[in-house]
């Protein structure tokens, strides 16, 4: 794809990381592009990778510009238990910046499971970390999550299938 952005800023501010003036206008323009691709092992591990670009306009002008790229690979040990494992990286840019061309880079990895504890009951647990650079500032965050969830799975019409629907 394409984009054009053309934008003229209303009030004076600072939208981080961008300093704005009333008045200032920006243009920018540029490629977008994005795909997924999956691949099957056996009929118990299947690999999926994904990478795109994306803009987030906002309402003072400036326009954000990030490319991510992600992978993750699950394999499903018995009938009941399923593994993952995923990583995951993102790049974001403020084009429209008119002093500095200011970025933050994200990087994450996953592992987890689900486990089938009846017929649409499941049980998934996992760890996330997450680690954050920012050009601007030099600290690095970072994040360490653990997480457990119950899911059912009600039967018969899915949920999707009539919100939204004319009546």
């Amino acid at each position: 794809g394409w984009f054009w952005n053309d934008a003229t800023a209303a009030q004076s501010g600072l939208i981080v990381p961008v300093s704005i003036a009333a008045g200032d206008k920006r243009r920018e323009n540029g490629g977008l592009y994005g795909g997924s691709i999956s691949y099957a092992f056996s009929e118990r591990t299947q690999f999926g990778a994904a990478l795109s670009e994306n803009l987030t306009p906002s309402s003072a002008g400036t326009l954000s510009k990030t490319d991510s790229v992600g992978a993750i690979l699950s394999h499903e040990f018995s009938e009941r238990l399923t593994g993952r494992l995923g990583a995951g990286y993102a790049r974001t840019t403020f084009p429209t910046a008119l002093t500095s061309r200011s970025n933050s880079n994200l990087l994450q990895g996953q592992v987890g499971v689900s486990y089938l504890l009846a017929e649409r009951w499941k049980l998934e647990a996992g760890y996330q970390y997450s680690r954050a650079q920012y050009s601007q500032n030099s600290t690095e965050p970072k994040s360490n999550l653990i997480f457990v969830s119950i899911a059912y799975n009600w039967p018969g019409a899915s949920f999707t299938g009539w919100v939204g629907r004319p009546a």
